[in-house]
């Protein structure tokens, strides 16, 4: 064996053994937004790895109350509700890290049941409420399982919707939550005294955050449904969620990514440190 072939044949031997990078497939239909889609996708599976740890039962300065405020825990060190936390943003990395998800950027391929507000995609029934298509000139983006009979397969759909500007890839902004973190200008989003008297609902512009929140979905829809257990329909920002019993906190998707985008940038809701100049 020449040095050459020796050199090629360890390349892929060392290659082999270095993991994959995620394993969710972007659909053709993202092409005209694939790169800030690829990049907010990674992004939002590293917000959620490290809320996995960050929200875990370790013995961590956890100040403020928003633990409590999204999830309903008894303090901001409940064991179980950490553990909770920890476990299902755990299973959201999981989903983005499958070979079995997909985003969509166009509702093209949903076909309408009439005018039931049910859609069609490979023989299973998706329903959104909208009529003419999908994503009804109304909806960010949903979630929604495609079960191949032939197969035994599910494929976990994620699909941000474009055809109007409530559609997640007309209504978010350019750049990334972790761009303001290494910035340190964090003045637009420090809690009470936020420029824009957004506080952390300032997140819900990023797209990594809106990402992140059909992956919480995607993780499990029954435990996140479109519904609550309460029969409340699923909340969104801030307010809306605090107003929740615990029950439906802990199944309401936009809890953890509200709680998961603050923990990439802990120091926020707290106003722990002022703006660099």
């Amino acid at each position: 064996m020449s040095f050459t072939s020796f050199q090629r044949l360890l390349y892929f031997l060392l290659l082999s053994q270095i993991p994959s990078a995620f394993a969710v497939s972007i659909s053709e239909d993202c092409d005209e937004w694939f790169s800030d889609v690829d990049d907010a996708l990674t992004e939002a599976r590293d917000i959620a790895a490290y809320a996995a740890t960050r929200w875990s039962g370790r013995p961590i300065p956890r100040p403020g109350t928003l633990l409590g405020d999204m999830l309903g825990s008894n303090g901001e060190d409940d064991e179980i509700v950490l553990n909770t936390a920890a476990h299902w943003f755990q299973e959201a990395v999981t989903a983005a890290d499958s070979p079995n998800t997909l985003i969509h950027c166009k509702d093209t391929h949903l076909k309408p049941i009439g005018t039931t507000g049910r859609f069609v995609d490979n023989g299973n029934q998706v329903a959104t409420g909208q009529t003419g298509n999908a994503c009804g000139g109304k909806l960010r983006g949903f979630q929604y399982d495609d079960n191949n009979p032939n197969t035994g397969i599910t494929t976990k759909i994620i699909l941000l919707c474009s055809d109007s500007d409530n559609g997640a890839l007309k209504a978010y902004k350019a750049g990334q939550i972790n761009d303001w973190n290494q910035s340190g200008n964090l003045a637009k989003v420090a809690g009470p005294k936020a420029t824009t008297g957004l506080g952390i609902n300032y997140f819900a512009s990023s797209l990594s955050y809106m990402i992140l929140h059909e992956l919480m979905h995607a993780a499990d829809n029954r435990q996140f449904p479109a519904q609550l257990p309460g029969g409340m329909k699923e909340a969104y920002g801030y307010q809306a969620i605090v107003g929740l019993p615990p029950s439906d906190k802990q199944s309401n998707a936009d809890s953890y990514a509200l709680l998961g985008c603050e923990s990439q940038i802990h120091q926020i809701a707290q106003n722990l440190r002022p703006p660099r100049a």
